[in-house]
């Protein structure tokens, strides 16, 4: 019995023996005025379920852990934590860990400076994301057809409505990035959280020529609808004959309800968006098909309409065919393996 009592205590001593925080400082930052709230989640690597986290003095009635999951909340506003130094202590039966960390808020506008440059870096990406690879055979391989079929007529609403989107979202994601970079220097790779939200970030000029770039580009073109034809057009025009535009490829869509934003940056992301601290829960697609959705072709195995091949061809006609608006940078994945 004592042996394998040892045994046991051994097998506890090697598994939490080598747990430790993934950085020995960490830096939060914030933008200015910044709101009560959670600001990200540090934890022990492979941490044990046992594992409690506390806080040192220094945080006291600022900031505040959750003692099981290591998600940190900020108890007051931005301006009151500014270069705020604390520890957070995991604690696992013998065993006690502690990382250091650091919050700094920015100031006011601090992305200014950065979006002059990031705009004309994400054009130039751009601009070379449209050209298809050198030489004939080219065509052939994976990246050259796949560019080939994104190409778009000049002109076309469908290309600016994409672009302008791309410019928009990449020029804000490349100023979160130059920022995270940009501290990364002094505390380390993957230990910079920032929480940034655009309205801080950057100023009322710079915020109106990003939406000048997101201006939807609506067709003047009149739309000539065949009374006779058996079908209607492909681009979805023409099939209210009322409104011939309605619901066509390039068309702006008004809602019937208000959207649900869950936004803590500033930049309204639709609830379940990557990246979000202390997200709303959803339920997930299973779940939601399994008790709101009833297959009632499910059952059926000698069914020779509804086949695979029907729903693949709704996509083609509803994505590819139609020119749906889309991201044109897709290329730069083809080389992940």
């Amino acid at each position: 019995m004592k042996h394998l009592h040892g045994i046991l205590l051994f097998l506890a001593f090697v598994n939490i023996e080598g747990k430790k925080f993934g950085s020995d400082e960490y830096a939060i930052i914030l933008t200015h005025d910044y709101p009560k709230g959670g600001i990200g989640q540090i934890t022990v690597e492979n941490a044990p379920d046992e594992t409690v986290y506390s806080l040192s003095a220094q945080a006291s009635r600022l900031v505040k852990i959750d003692s099981h999951t290591g998600q940190l909340e900020l108890l007051v506003d931005s301006a009151q934590v500014d270069d705020l130094k604390f520890e957070i202590i995991a604690k696992f039966q013998s065993q006690t860990e502690r990382t250091k960390v650091n919050i700094r808020v920015l100031s006011l506008y601090y992305g200014n400076q950065f979006s002059s440059d990031a705009i004309n870096a994400v054009r130039r990406s751009l601009e070379k994301d449209k050209k298809t690879p050198e030489g004939a055979a080219s065509i052939f391989i994976p990246a050259g057809l796949d560019l080939l079929l994104q190409q778009v007529a000049a002109g076309d609403p469908v290309d600016g409505i994409s672009e302008a989107e791309i410019i928009v979202e990449r020029t804000i994601q490349l100023v979160h990035s130059i920022i995270i970079q940009k501290f990364e220097k002094y505390f380390g790779k993957g230990a910079v959280f920032a929480f940034l939200r655009t309205k801080e970030l950057f100023s009322s000029a710079v915020i109106t020529s990003l939406d000048k770039e997101s201006t939807c580009i609506v067709s003047t073109t009149p739309v000539t609808c065949l009374k006779k034809s058996i079908y209607r057009r492909f681009d979805g025009k023409c099939s209210n004959r009322k409104q011939p535009v309605a619901g066509g490829t390039g068309t702006p869509l008004v809602r019937l309800l208000r959207a649900v934003y869950y936004d803590p940056d500033g930049l309204n992301d639709p609830v379940g968006f990557p990246n979000q601290p202390n997200p709303p829960t959803l339920p997930s697609p299973f779940e939601v098909s399994k008790d709101f959705i009833k297959d009632e072709v499910a059952g059926t195995t000698e069914d020779q309409e509804l086949t695979p091949l029907m729903m693949q061809f709704g996509q083609f006609m509803d994505h590819d065919f139609t020119l749906s608006a889309e991201e044109s940078g897709a290329s730069q994945c083809l080389t992940i393996t």
